[in-house]
């Protein structure tokens, strides 16, 4: 735990503030005298004539915190560049030093500051402040990129060294999750490799013209000299270096913690150790010097609270510490403690966490106080013996210039801890350390060992025969009313699924007001004759069962989820659900307004514009299907809704005979058959409209529709026309041609688009299964520059898989296992069982259709496949929506002749040119 320090630094901390860095003794005085040049650079000057040496402390005010995000690290950097020569002195820093007996030269960097430092005889004052007037002066000329790809080099290893350290990591992970995202502070001053691998050496240009100006900087000068003959020489050294720009600085920013955050790292250390950290104020603050001392304390000594019960009497930690570490806009509170081997951090914790209650309690005693506040002011004169180094006169000095504007400010530590009582520390414990706190506990990382490897890796392993696959075997039956039951029986959970099919869907918007049908299944389980929607919310979490809606182009559901237990309560609230819907007019005008709110975000979305208008292209006018795939209708189609329209669409499609119920679970269909037949005796049949489902001819020739929306990055691209229903005999050779050409990600045009060229990330080929005519469609977004050019791709693609590339024995291989081999687990659970079942109504499938689905795949032909491409896929007759900024990508579309090019607006409506 001596390390403390080192272990800050390698988070990107500075040195402990408040031990010699703020504070004073009775019995010591630091005399200085402030300048200010012409130019802006701050001067001070301190006398000491007891040995004949000076020290030259230059201070920036600028550290990561000035850093972005995506450019940490450049702080750090920076400073190590300083020491590599000048367009004057193109040679090591050091060397001039070592020739005239210089010592403690160095630099570091933290979240707030840079500084630079040395320690030379008074006959090489005029070295000193040459060499750093001439590195702030005439440095960039001599930055070239082998010197900045040096010391990245060199910043990258001292990262590496500092995390490989054990606990190395700690401090880097503490930050970025005690500061939110976007803090100063939430980034290492180290940075990341990644950024540092980024830094250009324009960035590391304008971060020196930035934060390099003259009135950004402190310059100390302590030791046998004379104060104006001092001032001369560095208006003669500085004086002509620029002020620099004006600077926008953070403000105090201290970030609220709320409850208690754990974290656990791995590490290859021998002992366990915790750490917990809290919020504290910044710099300066009262609380701050505060907190040194409680600090102090808890852990200081073997006496101290920490120290006392955790190693010495308890003996299950080896070491303890506690700090307080403000920064300039922040800071934090923390205590650090070390397992010993096999004791349990959670007691460890655990004895902490007392020992700091009792102490916010009841405080500290007054002897607690005078011998912490002893040892602060006994650390501070010795600090002050030296003019140079960490914690010496020069630093004092110019550490509070930067932070506070006074160099004498230190003597307000002082005078704080003179007037500290152990109430006002109390006080400020409780202030800070009763909130959320952050907690990390570093655990030892296993050793493992591996054994030999015998596996042949020089080709995949061969899998086995594939598994034999049956569909779950069920059962049908016909309520009196019509209402037509099948079910599956599965008890390997005690559940039972159900899934209402009705025939109505988005397309029965064809006969109302666009937008209807969803409304109304939105709106459906908001409320019965028999329970409100509320009610149905808390009945539904008493009986553990969910209940939910959904629809497609063709059908509308009511799904439930019941535990077998509840089944008798649960269906009788599905039964009032279905049945009885009100439709409450509080729901209803919210919900409109949730769908109209849909529908304009649909209209500036890419994707959600070509859904829109893509149907009627595809289906003309007056068909069903010719309306948004959205099924949200229009602004003002929904507008003209009322509930009686939602009454209307449940009245007209929610008939018995209009829908099937599938059941998968844990019932038989006797035992469920009974209490369907009661629950459903009041649903009468009744006459169903017919839906223009109609087929339609594809058009002649294509045509392509364009839709401006300036700005856009991307372009999308919507292409496509229709092909045979799901259910016909063309479709798992169909199916398989669109697998190979855009259904998968290694297919074609994906391979194409996104893995080749880079255009898109990613490009695809859908068949949309519905109970008519069924959309065949090309979707992709894609770079604006390169949009016209992937128009030329897709096209190609399309063409080719019929033409001259038609696919090929190992693509239909690929697309047959993609079908087959995932058979063994695609029916694994009740629910998956019941899609299957719901789609084998939806398209009327034959019951067979699941267990021989394997087989008939597997036994389609090449030829089969090959001839489907060339009857069913028209690339010269496709429907082409492209939404983008037309400004830039207009001429390039025109210029490939697709077909005829029409620019219409979001709704689908001509502009006029």
């Amino acid at each position: 735990m001596r390390n403390l320090r080192i272990m800050l630094l390698a988070a990107g901390g500075p040195l402990l503030f408040g031990l010699a860095a703020t504070g004073d003794a009775a019995t010591v005085d630091i005399p200085f005298t402030k300048y200010t040049l012409a130019n802006g650079l701050t001067l001070v000057v301190h006398e000491d004539h007891k040995a004949p040496i000076v020290a030259v402390n230059v201070w920036y005010h600028v550290g990561s915190k000035n850093e972005k995000p995506g450019k940490t690290g450049f702080a750090h950097l920076f400073e190590h560049l300083m020491f590599n020569g000048t367009e004057n002195y193109d040679d090591d820093y050091f060397k001039p030093f070592d020739d005239v007996g210089g010592t403690g030269i160095n630099g570091t960097t933290n979240n707030d500051r840079t500084n630079y430092f040395q320690v030379v005889p008074k006959n090489a004052l005029d070295l000193a402040l040459w060499m750093e007037s001439d590195r702030n002066e005439h440095l960039l000329g001599a930055i070239d990129q082998a010197l900045l790809d040096e010391q990245r080099g060199v910043v990258q290893n001292e990262k590496r060294q500092g995390e490989n350290q054990p606990y190395g990591r700690v401090f880097r992970t503490a930050f970025a999750n005690v500061f939110p995202v976007g803090h100063p502070y939430s980034w290492s001053v180290i940075g990341s490799m990644e950024d540092l691998n980024a830094a250009s050496l324009e960035d590391v240009h304008d971060w020196f013209r930035q934060y390099y100006g003259a009135a950004n900087a402190v310059v100390v000068v302590a030791g046998d000299v004379d104060p104006e003959s001092v001032r001369k020489r560095v208006e003669h050294y500085f004086g002509a270096i620029a002020p620099g720009p004006p600077l926008v600085r953070q403000e105090v920013w201290i970030p609220q913690l709320n409850g208690t955050h754990v974290q656990v790292m791995q590490d290859r250390v021998p002992q366990a150790r915790a750490y917990i950290i809290w919020t504290m104020p910044e710099i300066g603050s009262l609380d701050s010097v505060r907190l040194d001392l409680v600090a102090g304390i808890l852990s200081e000594g073997k006496t101290s609270r920490l120290y006392k019960r955790l190693v010495h009497d308890d003996q299950v930690a080896s070491d303890v510490q506690a700090f307080a570490f403000p920064l300039e806009i922040a800071g934090i509170f923390g205590v650090i403690a070390t397992a010993l081997p096999g004791e349990d951090l959670g007691r460890i914790r655990a004895s902490i966490e007392e020992e700091i209650e009792r102490f916010l309690k009841r405080g500290p005693t007054q002897a607690e106080l005078d011998r912490i506040v002893t040892a602060r002011k006994a650390a501070f004169v010795r600090g002050a013996e030296r003019i140079g180094g960490f914690g010496g006169k020069s630093d004092i000095l110019a550490q509070n210039e930067v932070y506070t504007g006074d160099p004498g400010s230190y003597t307000t530590t002082l005078e704080r801890w003179a007037s500290a009582s152990p109430r006002s520390l109390r006080t400020s414990a409780v202030k800070w350390m009763s909130k959320g706190k952050y907690v990390m506990e570093v655990v030892p990382f296993d050793e493992y060992t591996i054994t030999a490897d015998f596996s042949d890796r020089s080709k995949l392993p061969e899998p086995g025969p594939a598994p034999v696959v049956t569909f779950d075997k069920f059962e049908r039956t016909v309520l009196s009313n019509g209402l037509k039951i099948i079910l599956a029986e599965r008890n390997a959970i005690p559940v039972v699924n159900l899934r209402l099919i009705t025939g109505a869907g988005y397309s029965s918007d064809y006969l109302t007001a666009p937008g209807t049908a969803k409304l109304a299944m939105t709106i459906l389980n908001e409320g019965t004759r028999n329970r409100t929607g509320l009610q149905l919310s808390d009945e539904l979490k008493d009986l553990g069962a969910t209940l939910n809606v959904s629809q497609t182009l063709d059908v509308s559901n009511v799904s439930m989820s019941a535990l077998a237990e509840n089944l008798d309560a649960s269906l009788e609230l599905f039964a009032d659900v279905v049945l009885n819907p009100t439709f409450p007019e509080t729901d209803f005008s919210r919900t409109r307004n949730l769908q109209i709110a849909a529908i304009q975000q649909e209209r500036v979305s890419p994707l959600g514009i070509s859904l829109r208008v893509f149907p009627r292209y595809l289906y003309g006018e007056n068909h069903a299907y010719a309306l948004p795939f959205s099924g949200s209708g229009s602004i003002k189609s929904v507008k003209g809704i009322t509930t009686d329209s939602l009454r209307s669409f449940h009245e007209t499609w929610f008939k018995p005979n209009n829908a099937t119920l599938v059941i998968v679970g844990d019932t038989s269909l006797e035992s469920i058959t009974a209490k369907l037949e009661k629950l459903f005796a009041s649903w009468r049949p009744g006459k169903v409209p017919e839906k223009n489902i109609a087929p339609v001819k594809l058009p002649e020739k294509a045509t392509v529709y364009l839709i401006d929306r300036p700005g856009s990055e991307q372009s999308m691209i919507l292409a496509g026309h229709l092909v045979p229903a799901k259910n016909n005999p063309v479709d798992p050779a169909l199916d398989a041609a669109n697998n190979i050409l855009g259904g998968s990600f290694n297919s074609r045009m994906n391979m194409n688009l996104r893995e080749d060229k880079h255009w898109s990330y990613g490009a695809r080929t859908r068949l949309i299964n519905t109970a008519a005519q069924r959309p065949m469609l090309v979707t992709t977004q894609v770079q604006t520059d390169k949009t016209s050019e992937s128009l030329v791709e897709i096209r190609r693609e399309i063409s080719d898989i019929r033409d001259s590339k038609p696919p090929s024995a190992e693509e239909l291989a690929q697309a047959k296992n993609r079908r087959t081999l995932t058979l063994p687990g695609r029916w694994e659970t009740a629910n998956a069982v019941l899609g299957s079942l719901a789609e084998m109504v939806q398209f009327d499938y034959p019951d067979d259709y699941w267990n021989n689905y394997g087989t008939n795949v597997r036994a389609l032909k090449l030829e089969s496949v090959r001839n489907a491409a060339t009857s069913q896929i028209k690339p010269d007759r496709m429907i082409w929506v492209v939404v983008g900024d037309l400004e830039k990508i207009e001429t390039g579309i025109r210029a490939l002749n697709l077909g005829e090019v029409i620019q219409v607006d979001a709704d689908g409506n001509p502009v006029g040119r």
